[in-house]
């Protein structure tokens, strides 16, 4: 074999075959010769694939084809199959009778990341300029892919749904410019031509100088389908004839369903939050309780007959059957109670005993199985019974053993639970596995009561099947990670507060919230973050919630990575150990701004409402109680306070000489004036009506409030406003009536105030007009 003319001598050649590293030579960027490694690591089936080939088709860089990165470098090699891998490489130019020749030595790179993208268990496609460029094994397994290289270079758009392209392009755009991820978004793909909701998250990172973007997928159609379960369990708690109520381990309300409701008379919002207490009717003692909590405590369930309180007083007796929910640790989680008023049950025992037909009428419509047994065997059964042991009738039943029906696991304790002498209230339900012929079973939750039969002591017992029931709790005690994962991806930030401040854990909504990641906040004092007039409430939290079971809202600001505050809103509850605080926060910025701008439109409202239409000074109503309000403070301090009633003299012939708009003007000149001639900012002049003016002084002698009428009296009578109807000047003038007293006690009549200066009033006018009249008591 020659290369540029020079043959390559075997020994030459088997010493390039036989290195560790891979060989490549070329000349004007075409490959002439290949080495065994370089071939492997090409992924190239055979030398001759390679050989003839352009460089350029497997190495980007143009430095390292042309020879002058002589040293190793970090570079990104295209492999036959279109594959990037990472690899070292370095370049060198060899001069032989003026031909140069390019030997190419490369190591391949250690590329963890491609091995943790193989072995996730998540499908991953990472994809650039739209088009594939890997896939992972959990993604070919995903979408049913034979073979990787047949998706590499395809568009992603064909893994989704036509309808979502444009929303999907939009995003990436987004994403291009911001270099946000976008996390947990559902979509539509297309698999094995079947359309499938994913749960898709993407992340945009730097690949050969471009913009590429990770994709991790993952199928949710299992999930969803295990939500509508959820969703149908919870329609099938919220319409049951029985009352459902679920509490935390600490007996706080968590959930009642609407025949809680219809029982107790309490709305969801009045039960929850509140403990059972709310129903003790006290017709039972501590004794009691006591008995059934260690029953509880012992058992994991309680069963029996308890009279309760309905929210309007009324007591009532029901049936209340309570179960423990426990984690896989064995540890308390919940308690969920089922109840039922059992009056109308009392009242069937005693048509019972009066009347066969109204018995039998009432058990046949029934939908539970009503069965009565003597010493097991079966001589009454309704409808429902006959359908819950699949026959065609009932009279099939009778004359069969009861216990024949139930599991052998379960026989013997259920034969002792229908033994009239083993009868205990507390102990009346008991739950069985009822077996069917072809080998199914079902459980039913019993209770037996002993009964007189024909005269005979016999047992009754009431059989309701309860399988669907079970499934639902098991489906919520298998859920509860689920719950966890959705409070731990809440878009409200989690955090928990030392007793000291110091932040133990924050949620990873802290980011998006407020800008910092959970590392830059944990172990930092809450107070950093907090604004100085604000932190007072914090620093008193811990204080206020000293019992697990208060919670605890406060609004405040907090400062942001970018300097900015925003508002929170944050539940705050004093976790068990009493040595933190676990809080929920939410921002309410933009509520807070709707709150500023609402506070500001009813400030300017109340300002709109105590002022003068005309005039715009205040109006009566504001007169009224800005006189009662300062005629309680001068009885409490002793002061006198004082009164000016004026008004403008001959205003009527004012109005009949100039008409009513020129009067409206006079009237608004005269308000200007009066209110600008009052310094002090405890004096208030408002419009009494029509054209009389008051003036209120607290705390102001007949002397003072004198001097003060005299110069409102002069710069009215100084605005000049010709009045050719008056019968005393050429001006406008007014008259003015000054009242002083000095209330002894607040009860006294404020009226009193008003008709002294009304009367001075009057002695003005009688003397001549255009002047002040005075009156003290």
């Amino acid at each position: 074999m020659q290369v540029l003319g020079e043959p390559i001598h075997g020994l030459y050649k088997q010493l390039i075959d036989a290195l560790p590293d891979g060989m490549l030579l070329h000349r004007h960027g075409r490959i002439l010769y290949i080495n065994e490694k370089g071939c492997e690591l090409l992924r190239a089936k055979y030398k001759t694939d390679i050989i003839g080939r352009p460089v350029s088709d497997f190495f980007p860089d143009e430095a390292l084809i042309n020879g002058t990165k002589t040293a190793f470098h970090e570079q990104t090699l295209i492999t036959a199959d279109g594959t990037p891998i990472a690899v070292e490489a370095a370049s060198m130019k060899v001069t032989s009778q003026e031909t140069t020749v390019i030997h190419i030595l490369f190591r391949p790179h250690q590329d963890i990341y491609h091995k943790l993208v193989n072995h996730s268990p998540d499908a991953i496609i990472v994809h650039c300029d739209e088009k594939i460029v890997l896939i992972n094994d959990a993604a070919q397994q995903l979408y049913g892919i034979t073979n990787k290289q047949e998706v590499i270079g395809k568009s992603i758009y064909s893994f989704l749904h036509p309808d979502d392209h444009d929303v999907v392009k939009g995003c990436l755009e987004q994403m291009s410019l911001n270099k946000q991820p976008l996390l947990a978004v559902k979509q539509r793909h297309i698999v094995n031509g079947k359309t499938v909701e994913v749960e898709l998250s993407c992340a945009p990172f730097t690949l050969y100088g471009k913009t590429a973007f990770q994709l991790i997928v993952r199928d949710i159609t299992e999930r969803q389908q295990l939500e509508q379960t959820l969703q149908l369990y919870a329609k099938v708690i919220e319409h049951t004839s029985q009352g459902v109520m679920i509490t935390d381990r600490y007996h706080r309300i968590l959930f009642v369903n609407g025949a809680f409701t219809t029982i107790t008379g309490y709305e969801a919002h009045e039960a929850i939050g509140q403990t059972p207490k709310i129903l003790r009717s006290h017709k039972h003692d501590e004794h009691f309780y006591a008995n059934m909590h260690l029953l509880l405590e012992q058992t994991g369930e309680w069963q029996g007959e308890i009279w309760n309180r309905r929210k309007d007083g009324s007591i009532y007796p029901q049936l209340l059957h309570i179960n423990a929910v426990k984690n896989e640790a064995g540890d308390v989680t919940s308690y969920v109670a089922i109840f039922s008023g059992i009056i109308e049950q009392k009242m069937v025992e005693s048509a019972l005993r009066e009347s066969e037909h109204r018995y039998r009428k009432l058990v046949d419509l029934s939908p539970d199985a009503v069965i009565v047994t003597r010493h097991g065997a079966i001589l009454f059964a309704n409808p429902a019974a006959a359908k819950m042991f699949r026959m065609l009738h009932r009279k099939q039943l009778i004359g069969k053993k009861l216990s024949e029906f139930v599991h052998p696991d379960d026989r013997k304790a259920f034969q002792k639970h229908l033994d009239p002498l083993a009868y205990h209230p507390l102990h009346s339900f008991m739950e069985a596995r009822i077996v069917y012929p072809a080998g199914t079973t079902t459980i039913v939750e019993a209770i037996a009561v002993p009964i007189m039969y024909q005269g005979v002591p016999s047992t009754l017992a009431i059989l309701r099947d309860v399988t669907e029931r079970k499934q639902m709790e098991q489906t919520l005690r298998q859920n509860s990670e689920q719950y966890r994962f959705i409070t731990e991806n809440s878009t409200d930030m989690i955090i928990n507060v030392s007793l000291a401040g110091k932040i133990l854990y924050v949620s990873p909504a802290c980011y998006y919230m407020l800008g910092y990641t959970q590392e830059e906040l944990l172990e930092r004092s809450i107070f950093d973050f907090v604004h100085p007039e604000d932190r007072h409430s914090i620093a008193t939290m811990s204080l206020k919630t000293s019992d697990p079971v208060d919670v605890l809202t406060l609004c405040f600001r907090v400062r942001k990575k970018d300097g900015s505050f925003v508002w929170l809103e944050m539940t705050a509850r004093n976790l068990r150990n009493k040595k933190s605080v676990l809080a929920v926060a939410r921002d309410i910025t933009k509520r807070k701004e709707a709150e500023e701008q609402l506070k500001k439109a009813n400030d300017l409202l109340q300002r709109i409402s105590s002022l003068d239409g005309l005039t715009g000074i205040y109006n009566r109503r504001t007169f009224d109680d800005y006189l009662a309000r300062e005629w309680r403070l001068a009885a409490r301090n002793k002061t006198p306070i004082s009164l000016i009633m004026l008004d403008i003299d001959f205003f009527k012939s004012f109005n009949d000489t100039y008409g009513h708009q020129r009067g409206d003007e006079c009237l608004q000149q005269v308000a200007k004036t009066l209110e600008q001639t009052l310094k002090r900012p405890t004096d208030l002049v408002a419009r009494y009506g029509g054209e009389e003016f008051a003036v209120i002084l607290p705390n102001t002698d007949l002397n003072g409030a004198y001097t003060v009428a005299e110069q409102l009296r002069k710069n009215v009578e100084e605005l000049h406003i010709p009045h050719a109807g008056s019968l005393i000047s050429r001006y406008v003038t007014i008259s003015l009536g000054v009242a002083t007293m000095k209330p002894a006690h607040a009860s006294d009549e404020v009226k009193q105030l008003i008709a002294l200066a009304d009367e001075a009033l009057y002695k003005a006018k009688q003397n001549g007009r255009n002047r002040v009249g005075t009156s003290f008591r």
